[in-house]
């Protein structure tokens, strides 16, 4: 299954080290909730909502802790990996629905629907509707019924994130690495992720590798020399390359019943084309 890499995408995994099949842990409930923040010019606050939920049945899986950033960077690695899918997708019963609740406005609820028109993943829920969505304001509840034989009953919350905006980024960094400056977030508990996109040579078929950065949200990293090879060859003046950076802040929460576990990430993108 093609899958962008990226720290944010959350990497499900069997138990390494195990020599038999009874060594294995069993097969829990899973499900991974992604809620973006989409530019809207339509809405009134200028921004949208839409999830994009998975359920399934796995023996574990990993992601950033958006509570515990580390200032670290990763790459060069390449935009688009394969990877299997989940032993088994479940049901998680209707209506799931994503709820926004902000101080001051209604609520806004709206169903999760698997194949709704437009879904490129077949077995992803998502909302045919787009409610208005109030960055770092709203909180987002993700309700799942259950379903007979499928996922069980459960919910999960957390805060929406806040806007920002970056300063242009260079394409080439000095000895300190490059310098990325961005709005800070009042929330602590956010992080910010930030790729450093680019192809890396004319005969590669558009964007194909990428350093990716997981930092505290705090509106203040330097890139490393050592991972800026790539980038600044891409950034050459005489020979450009394809080549981008991608601000995405995010903000996890986690909910478990019984052996279940829900991951909700809220998320708000930006990126600066080259």
């Amino acid at each position: 299954m093609p899958r962008k890499s990226s720290a944010l995408f959350l990497a499900v995994f069997a138990v390494a080290g195990c020599k038999l099949s009874t060594d294995l842990p069993p097969l829990k409930p899973i499900s991974l909730v992604t809620l973006r923040s989409i530019p809207d010019v339509s809405s009134s606050t200028g921004y949208v909502a839409q999830a994009l939920a998975y359920f399934f049945s796995e023996r574990g899986f990993s992601y950033a802790d958006s509570h515990s950033p580390t200032n670290s960077c990763a790459g060069p690695q390449p935009l688009i990996t394969s990877g299997t899918g989940p032993s088994q997708w479940l049901n998680p019963g209707q209506p799931t629905q994503l709820t926004l609740k902000g101080p001051g406005v209604p609520p806004r609820t709206v169903q999760l629907l698997q194949g709704t028109p437009d879904a490129q993943d077949p077995n992803v829920y998502t909302n045919a509707f787009e409610p208005t969505l109030y960055p770092g304001s709203d909180s987002a509840i993700v309700t799942v019924p259950g379903a007979a034989g499928g996922f069980p009953a459960i919910d999960v919350r957390g805060k929406t994130v806040e806007d920002f905006t970056f300063d242009p980024v260079a394409d080439s960094g000095g000895t300190g690495g490059l310098a990325l400056h961005w709005t800070p977030s009042t929330n602590s508990n956010s992080a910010m992720e930030i790729d450093l996109v680019y192809q890396t040579d004319p005969t590669a078929s558009g964007l194909n590798a990428q350093v990716v950065c997981v930092v505290i949200d705090d509106g203040d990293f330097s890139v490393p020399r050592s991972f800026l090879l790539g980038w600044e060859t891409a950034g050459e003046d005489d020979n450009p390359l394809d080549h981008q950076v991608r601000f995405i802040r995010y903000l996890t929460a986690t909910t478990t019943a019984g052996d279940a576990s829900i991951l909700l990430i809220n998320t708000l993108n930006k990126t600066e084309i080259k």
